[in-house]
């Protein structure tokens, strides 16, 4: 059976101090295996960070919180609906409006959060 090529790389006492940090975290048996999977996940990163149609973090993130926050809106629509039945109303195109106002508050609501206006307890 053939060995596996092996690679030697000198380093810094810093990054050497990083791997063994790694190593006992992670548990794993040795610094060789350890460099492996360290070597193994960068290129897996790099592999995926060229490709230019790929979502950003950020932007999927910024979507998680808009959707979040629209569907507190509208947890809260409901929720006055079903305890205030006097003020609640059957008609739809009213439900309706509301639900397009809720959804307008959401977004400017994200849109505040995102540029550092508004903390994330404030509403």
């Amino acid at each position: 059976m053939a060995r596996n090529p092996v690679v030697q790389v000198a380093c810094e006492p810093e990054l050497y101090k990083k791997i063994g940090d790694y190593q006992k975290e992670k548990g794993i048996q040795s610094k060789a295996e350890a460099v492996r999977e360290l070597i193994d996940f960068a290129f897996r990163v790099l592999e995926h960070s060229s490709e230019e149609e790929a979502v950003s973090m950020r932007v999927l993130m910024e979507k998680v919180l808009e959707l979040s926050t629209k569907n507190l809106y509208m947890q809260n629509n409901i929720y006055f609906q079903t305890y205030n039945e006097e003020k609640y109303s059957g008609d739809h195109s009213a439900s309706n409006a509301r639900k397009r106002v809720t959804f307008e508050k959401a977004e400017e609501f994200v849109e505040r959060f995102l540029a550092g206006e508004e903390k994330e307890g404030d509403k």
